[in-house]
Order: C-alpha cells, then sequence, then structure tokens
C-alpha cells in the first residue's frame, strides 16, 4: 500500500512539473512523523490501562507502540514486570522482546513457550498485550502462534487481552478470508541452528494463529480502543 501511494505521489509530481526527489522525500518525512504521532498515541492509550503493580503477559515481537507503552507506563511511575514467552522457533521473545524491555529499565522475564497458562494462574499477569499482523472486520485476531493459547488461558484467569494495531483490514472481513502461512516443517526440528530431534521425524509448523473476538478485550488503534466487534468505526 505504501509502494502503491509513493507512485501516486510520483505521478502528480510529474504531472505538476515538480522535482520527484523532492516531493518523495517530503512525502515520506511527513509520512514518519505521522506514523510516529500514531504511535505515540497508541502507546499512551495502553499506559493508561496499566495499573501500578502490574504485570505484562506478551508474545513474540509487538514493537514500538508496545514499548512506548511500557515506556510511558514507567515514566508515569508505575512499578511493572513483563513476562515474554521465548517463541519458538526463531525465539523472537527472548531475542528481540527481552533485551528491548531490558534496555528501558523495566523487569522483564523470559519463560518458556509452555508457561503462560502457570503464570496467569499465580496471579502474576493482569494484562496481556501483544501486535497484530492483521485484524479482520468482524475482530478475530492474526498474530504469531502461541497468541490464541495465550488469549485462551488469559480469558479463563479473567485477564484481559488487548491488541496493538493499525486497525482492521478492509480486505479481510472474517476468519474463512485468512490464509494461515505454513512454514517449512523442518525449521521444527532445530532452534536457531540446534537439532532438537531426528531428522526423520515428521513436524508441522504453522507460524500464525487466529484469536477470536470473544477473547480480545480491545483492538487499541490511533483512533481510540475499539471493541473488536465494532471495528468498522475505524473508519469513520
Amino acid at each position: 500500500l505504501r509502494l502503491a501511494k509513493a507512485m501516486d505521489v510520483a505521478d502528480q509530481a510529474i504531472a505538476a512539473g515538480d522535482s520527484i526527489e523532492e516531493t518523495l522525500l517530503s512525502w515520506i518525512e511527513k509520512s514518519r512523523d505521522k506514523m510516529y504521532e500514531d504511535y505515540a498515541i497508541r502507546g499512551r492509550l495502553g499506559a493508561d490501562m496499566i495499573e501500578d503493580g502490574d504485570g505484562i503477559l506478551t508474545m513474540c515481537f509487538a514493537e514500538t507502540a508496545f514499548l512506548l507503552c511500557l515506556a510511558m507506563a514507567k515514566q508515569d511511575g508505575k512499578d511493572i514486570r513483563v513476562f515474554t514467552p521465548e517463541t519458538r522457533p526463531y525465539l523472537q521473545g527472548a531475542r528481540l522482546t527481552a533485551p528491548s524491555v531490558h534496555e528501558l529499565g523495566i523487569p522483564v522475564q523470559v519463560i518458556g513457550d509452555n508457561m503462560p497458562a502457570y503464570i496467569l494462574s499465580q496471579g502474576k499477569v493482569q494484562k496481556y498485550f501483544t501486535a497484530a499482523d492483521l485484524v479482520t472486520l468482524d475482530g478475530h485476531v492474526v498474530n504469531k502462534i502461541g497468541t490464541f493459547q495465550n488469549a485462551i488461558a488469559a480469558h479463563y484467569h479473567g485477564v484481559p487481552y488487548f491488541v496493538f494495531a493499525w486497525g482492521p483490514d478492509r480486505e479481510k472481513p472474517d476468519r474463512a478470508s485468512i490464509v494461515i502461512e505454513e512454514r517449512d516443517p523442518a525449521e521444527m526440528r532445530s532452534c536457531r541452528g540446534t537439532p532438537t530431534t531426528a531428522a526423520e521425524i515428521d513436524a508441522y509448523y504453522p507460524a500464525f494463529d487466529i484469536t477470536p473476538p470473544h477473547l480480545v478485550a480491545g483492538v487499541i488503534t490511533e483512533h481510540g480502543i475499539l471493541s473488536p466487534y465494532d471495528l468498522k468505526r475505524y473508519f469513520e
């Protein structure tokens, strides 16, 4: 979509007799500034929901809005702790999320992908936040595999699940419109280059999963926190 928009901007510059380079550079700078403004809005909305003493569960790498949310909560004087599953087989939680949170000066613990339900049962978590690779118009959340099982456990233990997203995808009306990417099963037989089972053993690797809207407390967008059942409001 951004590439298509850039081509439109270039075409308009040509038609107007303007410098393509200068026009595109100006558009890129404005787009960048608007993107970070929107990140800050979503970060603030998330931070305002965090209470002093909260434990926060996440999954994979929830990127800028989530990190801004944590930084703002800390700046507000809130004492928080983050639990990040390691996120096999590429360990994004351990390699990306944990160091990023640590750099903010916020306590963070790396946990196994099979540990969130137990940690939730211990009352250590009060909020569950993730990003989303995609949100359908009817409120289904597509994100890194493992997000769904954590959402089930969070819902069971009364912990709200909030999703940072750039709004719903107009081209994806419902769950039926989603095709989950299935990656090379061989990737599941090792972790960061180290074999974890015999080479002849079969494996299965869906890279993402789908969380239904009844497990989602809210979708955090630059237009506010929206109900997963009312996402068409995003376009109003």
